[in-house]
């Protein structure tokens, strides 16, 4: 290849119900010919909300045989996958009651 090529996207939800298995594969062999072609692969967002997207851009990694990265990953930080474990934060640090109701309808004050 003739200089760096550096690709981030932000594909692909893995964690919607609608993802179907067609689509899944679809996902998966154009990440992997993306990889295979951009030197610096970035794959983020809608993918790290779930831990399956994390196994998976793991496996892609496995399967590339060099690392395709989160942005965590590429800024050398701990993957934190918030969304992922938000029923556990609910948990820990409760909403109030109608909290998120008050937020669709912009009444929080944020």
């Amino acid at each position: 290849m003739s200089g760096d090529t550096t690709g981030a996207a932000g594909w692909p939800p893995l964690y919607l119900d609608r993802s179907s298995s067609t689509l899944r594969e679809t996902a998966w062999n154009n990440a992997v010919r993306l990889a295979q072609h951009i030197d610096v692969v970035i794959l983020d967002h809608h993918l790290m909300r779930s831990r399956e997207g994390a196994e998976w851009l793991d496996a892609l990694s496995n399967t590339i045989g060099r690392q395709v990265y989160c942005a965590a990953d590429y800024m050398g930080q701990p993957r934190r996958l918030l969304e992922a474990e938000r029923e556990q934060w609910y948990q820990k640090i409760p909403v109030p009651e109608g909290w998120h109701e008050d937020y669709a309808q912009d009444k929080t004050g944020k």
